[in-house]
């Protein structure tokens, strides 16, 4: 989960003055104090409002290189490696480990094969396999941008961060289209709370491949955090128009109603989100300090004491 943002409710400190002061009549002085008062009261509300609700990570996971982002491999013609291949798409990556094996067999020095493979190491949880693989890849095809990429995605699942970056500028430094690398970029920002570069990071990704919902949700976290709202909700919005049952999405929007005020919109988004993630304790909190704000005390109060319940909104 990401960390919510703390906001000091210190007043500044009064400006001492020297010399004559101007004596100030009875009106202005009420005016004055009126006014004060009223913005206390702005201040206030906005300030509760950032206690009570608040963004989480919602998912917000690295996501492979795309493999045809880059042409290596293209013209091998290897029956298993293109069944291999056919069966990466499908998702059943003990058999690419197995076909991309019978590949190696015969030829070692196909770098593609090794990427397939470090890949299906990876999704199956076998990091270290994964890292073998890249490497050699790397080894037989020093140029391979994809292999830098998904290298640099071993070594964050890993935790080197430092290492995983390094590896990211190298693959765009070979092939800046790759959508992805962007994105996971853009990721390690976010988790950094380094929201500004974060969201320059989904932009150029958006801006190469703007299809991907998972980069307009991530988008809108990053303007959450930076006070845009408005933009955080469009982004939302355009996350559920490509992908509907990318539930964090309802999240986002729905917290960023919050933020407006629009508490009733609010609401309607965090019902789809707390409907299909019941166990989340924060789409609880978010609708309940919704509900507060619209004085209805019952559901809000229901709401809370569920949130507090699950305890795993941090």
């Amino acid at each position: 989960m990401m960390d919510k943002p703390h906001y000091s409710e210190d007043l500044p400190s009064t400006k001492k003055t020297t010399g004559r002061k101007k004596q100030s009549s009875p009106d202005s002085l009420w005016t004055f104090l009126i006014v004060i008062g009223l913005i206390l009261i702005v201040f206030g509300m906005v300030s509760l409002a950032y206690l009570l609700l608040g963004m989480p990570s919602l998912g917000s996971g690295f996501t492979p290189g795309d493999p045809t982002a880059t042409p290596p491999g293209e013209n091998i013609t290897d029956p298993n490696y293109l069944a291999g291949k056919t069966a990466y798409d499908a998702g059943r990556y003990q058999e690419v480990i197995a076909r991309m094996n019978d590949v190696i067999k015969i030829n070692p020095d196909l770098a593609p094969t090794y990427w397939y493979r470090g890949m299906a190491n990876w999704y199956l949880g076998n990091n270290q396999e994964a890292m073998n693989d890249m490497q050699q890849a790397l080894k037989l095809d020093p140029d391979y941008a994809l292999a830098y990429a998904d290298r640099g995605l071993v070594y964050s699942t890993l935790g080197d961060s430092e290492r995983a970056m390094a590896d990211w500028q190298k693959a765009l430094s070979l092939d800046p289209s790759l959508a992805k690398v962007h994105y996971n970029i853009g990721v390690a920002y976010e988790k950094e709370g380094n929201y500004r570069q974060a969201l320059h990071a989904f932009e150029t990704a958006l801006e190469i491949d703007p299809s991907r919902a998972n980069t307009w949700k991530n988008q809108g976290i990053a303007q959450f955090e930076l006070g845009q709202f408005e933009d955080c909700i469009d982004s939302a919005a355009k996350a559920i128009e490509l992908q509907d049952d990318l539930w964090g999405s309802y999240y986002v929007r729905g917290t960023c109603h919050a933020f407006l005020g629009e508490y009733e919109e609010a609401i309607t988004y965090l019902n789809v989100y707390i409907r299909e993630e019941p166990n989340d304790a924060c789409g609880w909190q978010n609708r309940g300090s919704a509900y507060r704000f619209l004085g209805n005390k019952r559901q809000a109060d229901s709401d809370l004491r569920r949130a507090e319940a699950l305890r795993n909104c941090e």
